[in-house]
């Protein structure tokens, strides 16, 4: 007998996302080890983080764009009946 936690089902874009915040958290700990060591580097904490974000928003893009997606065909097939 299992134990069923929550829901299975993945919404389009939850890889983007979840690898965007992943990319986001690795490179804050990634710099602040360098800023610890006295090798910090700017670059590295904007080029990871701007990454990341792009990732988290082309995912939330793809969630908006399935949901009018499927909005445009229930119209068409509530406009056709």
């Amino acid at each position: 007998m299992a134990i069923k936690l929550g829901n299975k089902n993945k919404a389009p874009g939850d890889n983007w996302i979840g690898f965007g915040g992943v990319l986001c958290f690795l490179t804050v700990v990634i710099f602040l080890m360098g800023a610890f060591n006295g090798v910090n580097n700017g670059l590295t904490l904007a080029g990871g983080v701007l990454m990341g974000l792009i990732m988290i928003s082309i995912g939330y893009l793809k969630r908006i764009s399935v949901a009018l997606m499927q909005n445009t065909s229930a119209t068409k097939e509530s406009a056709s009946i």
